[in-house]
């Protein structure tokens, strides 16, 4: 019989109990119109076709000796057409080649062959089992899956590009895995629908999967448009090369970014809307991660938004594509010996652009000549913190001590103003930690004048030397007093690499990632007299401002002083225990423990360092207790009748002073007990915890620790381990940029504790 109002066979039809039918149909006779074009039409015994030297009529026989499937691929060979073999069973189709299987609901012949029923049963209890047997796997891929998309999103927001393309395609390799698996039992992964409350499940994984992976991917996209369209444009090019240095033309790079944001938004928007339709089908766990998703989605576009508005705005403006020429002082900090600002200034450039481009770069090493001259004739009395080492002889090179970059980077200006008489429009600071990550892009630098290769390797070792004793060694270098001579005739040098990189589209990804994650990690740091401009990089958190948020709040600030090059010995680590009483006030401690792993010899050695820690406003500062090290101030003899620490105001924040310094090879540690400005609300069913940790610029990095008392008869909501016991979370984190804590917290049901 066929389907449809076909003409029925000579068959009895009178019993009511369910019969089935076995077949074989070629892939010529599908049904390609009317109401089963998805289907197969069901052949009559005397359809049914029988290749040569086989026969089908003990149909029965051959599929419990497994041989129909095989006699149907034989007749299949020979007439060069898909054969499948067909199992019937009540009002349930079954059409199955290899481990395809596909069920449609239809009307039947029906036989009066119990033994059939038991062979079907027998096939559909072996495919539920084989389904079983492969979900694990395919739920423990989907995981490590959904694990990879996360981690590649974490590192998107942390600006480390190269790190989340790489999760990102691990993820990709993992999704064709699952969908390879899935084909081997059907289509996609709908074989599930004989599990249960599976096939919602792991459907929904792949859609959320696929929908995430397009926004990751993106980023890939982004990259590979940046190099294409920098090889397309004459971007940077060595015509009017000024100095050796080659021109980049910043009107054109402001068109290929202007062009990449909007190709990025538009396919941001797609996978976002994708997520969104997604999300109300997924189950609670999945809805959970796709909501994740779509915030860090908003997130980067926010922040691929803000940044396309500075670029749009901001490149004309810097580059005197308005018209007005710029002069931007360009700061290189040096963080091994650290400031709050970011690091000593060493020395500095001058960059002035016009029209566009680059027209002229200055370098300028010697900051001790210009700040010597300027003390001479003009006393400036320095902050009260370090009043005792600079005396009434405050100049540029100590000048970014604010904890504020902004205000830091004023300052400086303001010195530079002074000592030089030239005016300039902006500042970039940059630190060593930027500086050799981008030498390891850009490669070895040869300096012949001096003999010498510079690398990433040795470039702190050499040039420090260099400047510091084997200058003055050498005959006529106490009358020259020019000793940081080898870093102007390294920069130029450098810049010329560095721009020739960027023309290289490996090595352009590279310099992508370093800058934005630099950006992140405050290695890189802007400021700007426009307003707005600077108001953008504000937003974007590319310029070191305190924060002003009603949470929580810690900054902790180490400034070297006179502690020699040794910041980048010591290891910080910080434990920050928070307790959270039954009425929702908030009381805290801070463990602040330095370990200096130099060994004192040159250019290491005691690091002597002033801790300024803030706090929310109002914040009551219980106890500064020293546990090991040495407290008191180098130099100011009379700081030791005043009490050990300070307290007082900054940045409409707490601000806690004090001294800790540290030998080489030992561990000093203090503790801080206070009582926050901040609280949270106990009384409804739900509340909220935020803290929101600020990193100093120019840090490499310190551990943290959080460990985070909650009020009993409430239980963490967005934290998966936890001690419900002792109402205690325990979170490690890496702090090398500026960090939110988000704890939610609802009440246990009926008042019992919830595992």
């Amino acid at each position: 019989m066929h389907l449809g109002g076909a003409k029925k066979t000579n068959r009895s039809s009178k019993s009511t109990n369910p019969i089935d039918s076995i077949g074989v149909v070629f892939e010529s006779e599908q049904i390609t119109t009317g109401a089963f074009s998805t289907g197969f039409k069901i052949p009559t015994d005397d359809e049914i076709k029988k290749p040569k030297g086989k026969s089908l009529t003990n149909r029965v026989k051959l599929i419990k000796d497994n041989r129909l499937l095989k006699t149907a691929k034989n007749a299949s060979a020979k007439t060069k057409t898909k054969a499948r073999a067909i199992v019937i069973h009540g009002n349930q189709r079954i059409i199955s080649i290899g481990h395809a299987i596909r069920k449609m609901d239809f009307a039947v012949r029906r036989y009066r062959t119990p033994s059939v029923v038991i062979l079907v049963l027998f096939a559909l209890v072996f495919t539920v089992f084989r389904a079983s047997a492969s979900k694990d796997k395919l739920e423990n891929l989907t995981a490590i899956t959904q694990e990879q998309l996360s981690a590649s999103f974490v590192a998107l927001e942390e600006g480390k590009l190269v790190e989340a393309l790489h999760h990102a395609d691990k993820a990709k390799e993992s999704i064709n895995q699952l969908k390879v698996m899935s084909r081997a039992w059907g289509q996609d992964i709908r074989y599930l629908r004989y599990l249960p409350a599976h096939n919602s499940k792991l459907s929904a994984y792949e859609q959320f999967l696929d929908s995430a992976y397009i926004a990751v991917n993106t980023f890939s996209d982004l990259q590979a448009g940046f190099k294409e369209l920098i090889g397309d444009k004459e971007i940077i090019y060595n015509n009017d090369s000024i100095d050796g240095l080659p021109v980049v033309d910043f009107v054109r790079l402001h068109e290929v970014v202007v062009q990449l944001v909007d190709q990025t938004n538009e396919k941001l928007d797609r996978s976002k809307d994708q997520l969104k339709r997604a999300e109300n089908g997924l189950p609670a766990e999945l809805r959970q991660k796709a909501r994740q998703s779509i915030s860090t989605i908003d997130k980067l576009k926010s922040s691929i938004s803000s940044t396309y508005v500075l670029s749009n705005k901001g490149l004309p403006w810097i580059s005197g594509g308005d018209g007005q020429p710029k002069k931007i002082l360009i700061l290189f900090q040096n963080n091994t010996e650290l400031r709050a600002g970011g690091g000593f200034i060493g020395s500095f450039a001058v960059a002035h652009l016009q029209n566009g481009k680059l027209s002229n770069i200055r370098f300028e090493t010697n900051i001790f000549k210009l700040d010597k001259e300027f003390t001479s004739r003009v006393t400036i009395a320095p902050p009260e913190e370090i009043a005792p080492f600079f005396g009434p002889k405050w100049a540029m090179r100590d000048s970014n001590f604010d904890l504020d970059f902004t205000k830091s980077a004023s300052k400086v200006m303001e010195f530079y103003v002074m000592e030089s008489g030239e005016e300039v429009d902006g500042v970039i600071a940059l630190d060593t930690t930027l500086f050799i990550e981008l030498l390891k892009i850009v490669g070895p630098i040869e300096i012949p004048e001096q003999n010498k290769i510079i690398d990433a390797n040795n470039f702190l070792s050499d040039v420090q030397y260099e400047v510091e004793i084997a200058y003055f060694a050498r005959p006529g270098g106490k009358e020259e007093n020019e000793p940081k001579k080898i870093l102007s005739q390294m920069m130029p040098r450098f810049l010329n690499k560095l721009a020739m990189s960027l023309q290289d589209k490996d090595k352009l990804a590279r310099i992508m990632e370093v800058i934005g994650r630099s950006l992140k990690e405050k290695h890189l740091l802007v400021y700007l007299t426009n307003s707005e401009l600077q108001q953008m990089a504000e937003n974007l958190n590319y310029a070191g401002k305190i924060e002003h948020r009603l949470t929580d709040y810690l900054y902790v600030s180490n400034s070297n002083i006179d502690g020699k090059k040794s910041s980048l010995n010591v290891k910080e680590s910080i434990k920050h225990v928070v307790n959270i009483s039954n009425s929702g006030t908030i009381s805290s401690r801070l463990e602040l423990t330095r370990q200096h792993n130099g060994n004192g010899e040159w250019p290491d050695g005691v690091n002597i360092n002033l801790v300024r820690i803030l706090f929310p406003d109002s914040t009551d500062i219980s106890q500064m207790k020293p546990l090991t090290g040495n407290f008191w101030p180098h130099l100011d003899k009379n700081f030791s009748k005043e009490p050990l620490y300070r307290v007082g105001t900054d940045s409409g924040k707490t601000k806690l002073t004090f001294w800790q310094n540290t030998e080489p090879g030992q561990t000093s540690k203090s503790i801080v007990d206070y009582t926050p400005n901040y609280r949270v609300n106990v009384d409804a069913d739900r509340f909220t915890y935020k803290l929101y940790l600020q990193k100093q610029p120019g840090n490499i990095g310190d551990d943290y620790e959080l460990e985070l008392n909650y009020p009993k008869g409430f239980r963490p909501v967005n934290v998966k381990n936890f001690d419900p016991i002792n109402c205690k979370i325990l979170i490690k984190h890496f702090f090398n940029q500026d960090k939110e804590f988000i704890l939610e917290f609802e009440k246990n049901k009926d008042n019992r504790l919830v595992y």
